[in-house]
């Protein structure tokens, strides 16, 4: 049932060896090293886990003293971000896949009581306790019809023989029974395995083979066994002398129990998930004496399963070993090793050496890292309790009180919140008041410096940048439920004109009913409705395909919107004329835009340089048939430029519009073109920490260099007022200007005997 991934398989062949549980201070250090490394642990696929169940809930105490739970009877006994704009930075948020918390810990002393080594063996390498009795139970000698048996007299030992068939034997022992006058509420029968006879049970299968020895005892000798495979339960009654695997045999021949098939077989476990190979009854585990005995039946695949060899070593050098199921948990561990270690008697917990944690008691001891761990005995006096609250989540951690409470946070604690964050993007707060914020020298003292009980409360710092006005804000999130249109309405969030959230990762707006902490990040981008843009796809390869309409950031890429839509195979197709190249911006097409998927891309590649702004070029696939005018119009729709003010050249010379690119180059299929101003002016304009050349003339006003930056961003006319434009002179000087202004009256104004120079503007918003 339990299947391995195995990444080393080199078993060799070796005569076998019985574990032995007792104490040996000349342990062979060097056969244990050996036995390292070679096994994964396992992966249970059985979805039903009928075995596995056993050991995670399967065995109930009921009506049981607390008090005796816990100690077991062993007194015998010897586990593709794309940017925004163009020189615009916005930090990409950079998530981290999470494993199983660490808590990485330097210089920190661990008062270590005793360790605990644990490595994997291979089923098959293990003694079976059945090997004597699997042949046997294939191939059963014939009983005889009529034996002859003795039954032991007590006090004095003497005997009584009968001779009978075989069918009337337990007949037999209750005439003896009353023959003799014993009272049979107070004696027993038991056999010469020192298995409970009940002869007053007439469906009952005899043993084979045949017990031919019997004694009387008293009842209140025997002990209580129960055997637990999958769902099924058998009770057994034996004497506590009584051998294992006596009443394995017996279970195994009562109950016809078979192997599925060769590759598998039976393995049996004490109440603590302990491997059973030999010993008495009477040196089993028992969670409880007023509780049966069980034996947990298992079927095993001899190929892929593996038992854990756990060693217990004293301060003194004393060594402890035994056997465990995967499945058995970390508490269970610790019961054993209090039987083997009495002088420590209270319960203790397990520091992982490798990853620096405290081992979870729940979990299973196949829950395991790597091969082979080694774990630290800690005291539970050196332990502290930590509650983390977020919302109405709790989340109580276990930690070494010599730690700080920075590194708890690195342990795996956000995470266990479902906060997916950096810990540096947390605040710690103690109380019930917002404003008790744990400071920096707070967070590098140890748990022992604080009172218990230790509680803190969570706030994540989240960054929101304004697109428009390229400003960051922090805004704070104490509960997990808060929503994207709950952030849009919080205080620090200004204005009602943002309307919008993404992320820089993916630029695709955010559902205002989505939950914040559930997107892993904080870092986001507030936008306003004239920032976004309405994408349609219509797509005739995937029939289940839904190309409504989505939301994105106009700085959104084509790549983005093929990773959003998760297409992995196709172009998008726009206009029914081109294929604009991954890298084009969403702000060069006018919402809403639309695209066609299709399975491949046209063939001709088209570059186009704008040559009068620096580092300004496109790249869309066409056909050859397209005209060069409609690559003109295409180039001054994805540059953002007034097609009146420029013209299309290919190698530096105008071209006639009326050319398509096989009249121009038959069998070019990659075409560089210029787009060059007609105006005999340029000036420049700075906006959002960029800077723009612009076409001009004498007559050309501020009003319009105003709305060509207005187009490039993709900003309403209607906010014109909200703006001012400002002249930059050669002294670094500013001065204002009206948004009537012809170039021609600041030229007469500001240089009016100079040669004409460049001119240089600035556009910002008044209230910045």
């Amino acid at each position: 049932r339990y299947k391995l991934q195995e990444k080393i398989i080199n078993i060799e062949e070796e005569n076998t060896k019985q574990w032995n549980e007792n104490f040996d201070e000349a342990s062979n250090q060097a056969e244990q090293h050996n036995r390292r490394n070679r096994f994964c642990p396992i992966e249970v696929e059985d979805p039903e886990q009928d075995d596995v169940s056993i050991f995670k809930g399967r065995i109930k105490h009921r009506d049981s003293d607390d008090k005796t739970i816990g100690k077991v009877d062993e007194s015998n006994s010897n586990e593709p971000s794309s940017p925004l704009v163009e020189n615009v930075e916005i930090p990409s948020l950079l998530v981290e896949n999470v494993e199983i918390p660490s808590l990485l810990v330097e210089n920190v002393e661990i008062p270590s009581l005793f360790e605990l080594t644990i490595e994997p063996i291979p089923i098959a390498s293990l003694p079976s306790i059945l090997a004597a009795c699997d042949q046997s139970n294939t191939a059963s000698v014939p009983q005889k019809k009529v034996h002859k048996f003795d039954i032991t007299r007590q006090p004095d030992g003497k005997f009584d023989s009968y001779t009978c068939k075989i069918e009337t034997i337990y007949t037999k022992l209750k005439d003896h029974m009353t023959k003799k006058k014993y009272d049979i509420n107070t004696n027993v029968f038991v056999d010469n395995n020192k298995i409970f006879i009940d002869f007053t049970r007439t469906d009952a299968r005899l043993p084979n083979p045949l017990p031919l020895e019997y004694q009387i005892v008293e009842r209140t000798l025997l002990v209580p066994i129960r055997f637990l495979q999958g769902q099924e339960e058998f009770e057994y009654l034996a004497l506590s002398d009584c051998s294992v695997l006596s009443i394995i045999r017996r279970f195994v021949d009562e109950h016809d129990r078979k192997p599925s098939s060769s590759e598998f077989r039976y393995c049996f476990c004490d109440e603590l998930g302990r491997y059973i190979d030999n010993g008495t009854i009477a040196e089993l585990s028992r969670m409880n004496r007023d509780m049966p005995i069980v034996i947990v039946v298992t079927e095993e695949n001899m190929q892929g399963s593996v038992f854990y060899a756990v060693t217990l070593r004293t301060k003194e050098g004393q060594a402890q070993k035994s056997l465990f199921h995967p499945t058995t948990k970390w508490q269970n561990i610790d019961i054993w090793r209090k039987n083997h270690l009495q002088q420590i008697d209270s319960s203790c917990v397990f520091w992982n050496q490798n990853n620096k944690t405290i081992v979870d008691e729940n979990q299973s001891i196949s829950m395991l890292e790597e091969n082979s761990i080694a774990l630290d005995g800690i005291s539970q006096d050196q332990i502290r309790d930590v509650a983390f609250l977020f919302g109405s989540k709790t989340q109580v951690i276990r930690a070494l009180k010599s730690i700080r409470i920075h590194d708890l946070l690195n342990n795996g604690t956000l995470q266990q919140l479902n906060l997916h964050v950096s810990p540096n993007d947390c605040i710690l707060m103690q109380g019930e008041s917002d404003d008790q914020i744990l400071s920096t020298s707070d967070m590098q003292k140890s748990l022992e410096e604080y009172v218990q009980p230790i509680q803190f409360r969570i706030s994540v710092k989240f960054n929101v940048f304004q697109y428009d006005i390229q400003r960051n804000i922090e805004i704070r999130i104490t509960d997990s439920d808060i929503t994207v249109d709950q952030v849009l309405h919080m205080k620090e969030i200004t204005s009602d004109a943002y309307k919008y959230l993404t992320s820089s990762d993916r630029n695709i707006i955010i559902a205002n009913d989505q939950k914040v902490v559930d997107l892993n990040q904080t870092k986001f981008i507030v936008l306003k409705e004239n920032e976004t843009c309405c994408v349609s796809i219509e797509n005739s390869i995937d029939a289940q395909f839904d190309g409504s309409n989505t939301r994105y950031a106009i700085f959104a890429t084509i790549a983005d919107v093929l990773k959003n839509s998760n297409i992995s195979v196709g172009y998008l197709l726009h206009s029914n004329d081109f294929v604009p190249s991954a890298k084009t911006k969403l702000t060069s097409f006018i919402s809403p835009i639309q695209f066609q998927v299709i399975k491949d891309n046209l063939p001709i590649v088209v570059t186009i340089v704008n040559i009068e702004q620096e580092n300004c070029s496109i790249t869309f696939n066409c056909s050859q048939s397209i005209s060069v005018e409609r690559i003109f119009k295409i180039s001054c729709e994805l540059l953002n430029v007034d097609q009146r003010y420029y013209c299309l050249k290919h190698d530096n010379s105008e071209i006639d519009v009326e050319m398509n690119l096989e009249d121009l180059e038959p069998s070019l299929n990659n075409f560089h073109f210029q787009l060059s101003s007609i105006l005999d002016m340029k000036c420049s304009i700075r906006y959002n920490n960029e800077t723009f050349r612009l076409p001009c003339s004498k007559e050309t006003t501020t009003m319009d260099l105003t709305r060509e930056i207005f187009q490039k961003f993709h900003i309403s006319d209607e906010e014109i007022d909200q703006f001012e434009i400002q002249l930059i002179l050669n002294d670094d000087k500013k001065s204002a200007l009206d948004m009537d202004l012809a170039i021609e009256d600041i030229l007469s104004i500001h240089f009016e005997n100079e040669e004409t120079p460049i001119l240089l503007f600035e556009l910002t918003k008044k209230d910045e």
